[in-house]
């Protein structure tokens, strides 16, 4: 009677990586830095840690909402965790327009406002907006100038 075990296979190298892999480390980096466990970290986001040990191994992602939440715990730009959760687009190579350093200060201001905050400051703001946005498109009308030649 033959008995011979064929040898165990090794995990194979090429499976592919979680999807929110790229997320999931640049999360755990940032943890790591304030130097709390995982679990630490969860209790802070009102999550179970297992959940957390999913975001941080790429396998789920978090919502918007808990991601905004993730990122200021965390003191990190939402919008760099945004993109690599695939909740936004990269700005990388786009020509951006500069910003005085009152103005991105109030966008990061409002930015670390929870979710609903922010929608209720947008819908407030939304009938001054349109109206800039109309007084833009208007032309000022031009003074006839009395030294100009007919």
């Amino acid at each position: 009677m033959n008995t011979a075990v064929a040898p165990a296979r090794a995990p194979s190298s090429s499976a592919p990586a979680p999807r929110y892999a790229a997320l999931g480390r640049r999360i755990a980096q940032a943890r790591l830095a304030l130097r709390w466990p995982q679990r630490e970290a969860a209790g802070y986001c009102d999550i179970g840690a297992g959940t957390w040990a999913n975001y941080e191994s790429g396998i789920a992602r978090p919502s918007r909402e808990r991601l905004r939440r993730i990122a200021r715990l965390l003191d990190v730009d939402y919008h760099e965790l945004a993109v690599l959760a695939d909740y936004e687009e990269s700005t990388q190579g786009q020509q951006l327009v500069p910003v005085s350093p009152a103005s991105a200060a109030l966008v990061r201001a409002f930015s670390r406002l929870p979710g609903r905050v922010q929608r209720l400051l947008l819908q407030l703001s939304k009938p001054l907006v349109e109206e800039m946005d109309a007084g833009a498109q208007e032309e000022p009308e031009q003074e006839p100038d009395d030294d100009a030649e007919p």
